[in-house]
């Protein structure tokens, strides 16, 4: 027996397949025909059942969300018609105090419609069943003001009931992700987080290059269905930020805007917070000490700078010293302010003294006088007096007179001018008015603080 070559392995095979029956060859392209068809039909077969369950699925699930929109439009009709009856007849809870928060809210909408203008849209912006809970995003108009509101329900044997919110049922959670920034969120914040994730990021990059942070810090947001939650920084995660969901927090939130300016200046004041707590350790100084006022009033800044708004009595200081001396000294600023820094670490970086400061000194005064009614109220003499000339005889009895009238009304700061004093004293006399009777008080700078004289 001898080695075959390639070519004459190959040359049997054809030998082979030539001389094949060609009956055969019929009968075995007929099976594997047949099986073709068969396992098409199968297909066919399997794919227009999963059709219709799929279809039968998707009516049902139609049918299950028309029974809640009736239901919710019901409701809402009740409340526009003033229908009690109708209206409580749609609520359900085994506690007899969701039955009380409703009474409240059905008698509160009827005053609403009246003396706010309330309007009960009926429009319906998003709806989710799962099983046997519902929830609808309803709009609502308020003083012409777009608003939203969440409500919850539960399919009972009787149909859908409006029950207890149930925070559990927000969505899906996501998060959004830029360089320096997390935000973590459910579904129906989705617009917040997209505002947020977007306004924060320019915030961290512009307030570093503001206050010459060497890096930026990274943050995490976490939005959450929680209204008991206190917007701040998590106690235990330090760069966390915990932001309550104003559709969770609210009655109605506003749906004419992402964001509402108050919770846009929350948000904004405790990332202030992280930028400045990574320049420099920080102790509380006594409230009415210049650190105290100097460090509130650069947040408050910085913050005005991120939203676009400020109050044009409160910010002259700071305005007035930026526009004087150039913004880089807020991170100076920042950096070597100690809790018993006073106005002349300020002189000193500019290289002037407090006197010669070329600032609007009006949001000083007025803090100093609204400080001392505060200190007073809270009963704190020893510190009303420390910001006193206590030791002038001038100002004893005008002392004496404060301290014993702790509710007397604040001035208000109208004007105030600096000039050299008696004795190489520099003073600050400040124009105010008390009610409608116009005066005038006098500091004198001592120790590199204004105290007040007369």
């Amino acid at each position: 027996m001898g080695v075959k070559l390639d070519w004459q392995v190959e040359a049997e095979r054809v030998h082979n397949r030539v001389g094949e029956d060609p009956r055969s060859r019929r009968r075995r392209r007929l099976r594997r025909l047949r099986v073709t068809v068969l396992i098409l039909a199968a297909t066919l077969v399997m794919g227009t059942i999963g059709a219709l369950i799929l279809s039968r699925l998707s009516y049902v699930e139609g049918v299950i969300e028309r029974s809640l929109l009736e239901t919710v439009q019901a409701e809402i009709a009740a409340l526009r018609i003033g229908n009690y009856p109708d209206f409580i007849a749609l609520q359900r809870s085994s506690s007899d105090a969701w039955f009380q928060v409703q009474t409240e809210k059905f008698y509160r909408y009827q005053d609403l419609k009246s003396s706010a203008g309330l309007n009960l849209t009926g429009v319906v912006s998003s709806i989710a069943v799962d099983s046997q809970r519902g929830r609808v995003v309803l709009e609502e108009v308020l003083n012409g003001v777009l608003h939203q509101t969440v409500w919850f329900y539960w399919r009972y044997t009787d149909g859908w009931r409006h029950v207890p919110s149930d925070l559990t049922f927000w969505g899906e959670t996501s998060s959004l992700k830029t360089p320096h920034l997390t935000v973590n969120y459910h579904t129906l914040d989705t617009a917040l987080a997209g505002t947020l994730s977007e306004r924060a990021e320019r915030w961290i990059v512009e307030g570093c290059a503001l206050l010459a942070c060497e890096t930026p810090p990274v943050l995490t947001f976490e939005i959450i269905p929680d209204p008991g939650l206190t917007l701040g920084a998590d106690p235990n995660r330090p760069d966390t930020i915990l932001i309550p969901s104003p559709l969770a927090s609210l009655e109605r939130a506003r749906a004419d805007q992402p964001i509402s300016a108050s919770l846009e200046d929350q948000i904004a004041l405790e990332v202030v917070h992280q930028l400045m707590g990574k320049l420099a350790a920080w102790a509380d100084p006594a409230p009415g000490a210049d650190a105290a006022w100097l460090r509130a009033s650069l947040v408050e800044s910085i913050v005005s700078s991120f939203t676009g708004r400020s109050d044009p009595a409160r910010s002259a200081f700071m305005e007035s010293l930026k526009g004087t001396y150039g913004t880089a000294l807020m991170g100076r600023l920042a950096r070597e302010l100690k809790p018993d820094s006073t106005l002349n670490l300020l002189a000193s970086m500019v290289g002037t003294s407090v006197d010669l400061l070329a600032v609007d000194w009006r949001p000083f005064f007025q803090w100093r006088l609204d400080i001392e009614k505060t200190l007073l109220t809270r009963g704190d003499q020893y510190s009303v007096i420390a910001l006193w000339d206590a030791a002038n005889p001038a100002s004893q009895d005008l002392l004496r007179a404060r301290l014993n009238d702790p509710s007397a009304a604040s001035a208000q700061v109208i004007g105030v001018s600096i000039a050299p004093g008696g004795e190489g004293v520099a003073r600050a006399v400040v124009q105010v008015t008390v009610g409608d009777t116009p005066g005038t008080l006098i500091w004198r700078l001592v120790e590199g603080t204004w105290k007040r004289s007369g």
